[in-house]
């Protein structure tokens, strides 16, 4: 059978950064994926550069205002992008542009034991 291209839906944009929903098995048929997302419209399931996981991403923002936007995904996105850390090509982390999720978990993980390593 063949495969027909569906531009996914937009979750969400903010000063000029658009993040796209990422579906199931890569099927527009399938549900979103609760906690994944991308920022290129041809991200596809977890594995696809451009795709991340907003539990990931949250670990760059400041433990207050991690509380502040709990679990509201916009919320936790306006915050990434208003302080420098997502742009429309991916995580900029200390200067670097990480565009896929294993890129990125790694960011984020150096990052976050760097800032715990300056606060002890």
């Amino acid at each position: 059978m063949p495969y027909v291209w569906t531009e996914p839906d937009v979750f969400f944009t903010h000063n000029g950064v658009t993040i796209y929903y990422i579906y199931t098995d890569d099927c527009a048929d399938s549900p979103v994926r609760e906690f994944w997302y991308g920022f290129y419209s041809t991200c596809g399931d977890e594995i696809d550069d451009g795709s991340f996981d907003i539990r990931d991403v949250k670990e760059l923002l400041p433990p207050e205002t991690q509380q502040e936007c709990h679990d509201d995904h916009r919320a936790i996105l306006t915050a990434l992008i208003d302080a420098g850390f997502l742009t429309e090509c991916g995580f900029m982390i200390d200067g670097r542009l990480c565009d896929s999720a294993s890129l990125i978990r790694y960011g984020v993980n150096a990052y976050t034991d760097r800032q715990q390593a300056r606060s002890t």
